[in-house]
């Protein structure tokens, strides 16, 4: 086992796109799945506004993993503490929503993009970034 060193992980975020997000309520933790993308200096996500956004405002420091499993002997592990932040700003809003459905049009080429951008608008997601305050990594 060995340290990915910054850049190493860094680089390993820019070429996933799903992760978990931790947070705590102050007595629980929870752990949920999140796709995501890496903007140079955060990780950007987006949610319906469920109980994880309420836990997440209400207690802004979080974590977030991500992780290869190739074999027992091959896998790649990347841990982030940061800050939780939502993205209300029109513009960034917009361009995130745009990344998110091309990604999915791209994961499921069955539905058009006019299609899901009527399910964003109906569902108004909650956009939000996770601030970068470490970053360690670990390759088996």
């Amino acid at each position: 086992m060995r340290n990915l060193n910054r850049e190493e992980c860094l680089q390993f975020l820019m070429e996933n796109t799903f992760g978990y997000v931790g947070c705590n309520d102050g007595y629980n933790t929870y752990i949920y799945p999140a796709t995501y993308y890496f903007d140079d200096k955060n990780i950007v996500c987006q949610s319906a506004p469920d109980s994880k956004i309420d836990i997440m405002r209400q207690n802004r420091r979080v974590c977030f993993q991500i992780g290869s499993n190739h074999t027992q002997f091959n896998h790649k592990n990347v841990l982030i503490l940061g800050e939780y932040s939502e993205i209300n700003d029109l513009n960034q809003r917009y361009n995130s929503i745009r990344y998110f459905v091309h990604r999915m049009i791209q994961l499921d080429s069955f539905q058009d993009q006019d299609t899901i951008m009527k399910q964003h608008k109906m569902i108004k997601p909650v956009i939000y970034r996770i601030i970068i305050d470490e970053i360690t990594g670990t390759h088996h």
